[in-house]
């Protein structure tokens, strides 16, 4: 997935390979994989003929809240393949968990809910969908936080506003929040030593109120 957080990524991809619930053809999975024979460049930008072949091109954004907002539109104007983002950080991603927490302790855990995911992504994708679309540029990037779904579904919404929906296609991935699994793994008796400091989870003091967990599962809005 060319993504330091898996679990947290949604994709948008020119292709209309969709991946199904089981599995077969994420979108944006074919990149350099051969069709007809040839090396696979996404859409009009830099597509193989014959035997002639050229590297994939990656750029990479970098999206906290003090960082260029414009990233992903600006490299959307270079020869690029493909642009990966990286919004989340620990720090963020304890805020989006602890937030979310809080909320479904409130009884607030639909869709009526605020999204935990990164505030700033969506002014950062918006404007480049365009491009997006044109280009064949696929975007992976991890700023679903603790509400990749609801992301990716917001991601959606402005393809469609937008009238890319032919073009452009959305994947996410799951499979990230085991507080679940925690809680009844510490009433087992399941310690959690620390690897780098020791002690156990239970010196630490706190109750858990986010588990993340980072093994995705590939899921396509359809």
């Amino acid at each position: 997935m060319l993504n330091a957080r898996p679990t947290h990524v949604a994709m948008v991809s020119s292709s209309k390979r969709a991946r199904t619930e089981d599995g077969s053809n994420v979108n944006g999975s074919n990149v350099g994989a051969p069709r007809n024979g040839h090396t696979h460049i996404n859409g009009t930008n830099g597509a193989s003929n014959g035997s002639s072949k050229r590297p994939i091109r990656i750029a990479g954004a970098s999206g906290g809240f003090t960082d260029r907002q414009r990233a992903i539109h600006s490299l959307a104007q270079c020869d690029v393949d493909i642009i990966v983002g990286d919004w989340m950080s620990e720090c963020t991603m304890s805020w989006h968990g602890a937030a979310k927490s809080a909320l479904i302790a409130k009884g607030q855990d639909g869709d009526e809910r605020p999204g935990l995911y990164d505030p700033s992504f969506m002014a950062n994708l918006t404007p480049a969908l365009p491009l997006l679309a044109k280009k064949g540029i696929k975007l992976a990037v991890n700023a679903g936080a603790s509400d990749t779904l609801m992301l990716a579904k917001a991601v959606q919404k402005a393809i469609e506003e937008g009238g890319f929906q032919e073009t452009l296609k959305v994947a996410w991935i799951q499979g990230d929040e085991v507080l679940d699994v925690v809680n009844k793994l510490l009433k087992k008796g399941e310690k959690f030593e620390n690897i780098c400091f020791g002690g156990e989870l239970k010196d630490w003091g706190f109750e858990p109120v986010a588990a993340q967990y980072d093994f995705p599962q590939y899921r396509a809005l359809s």
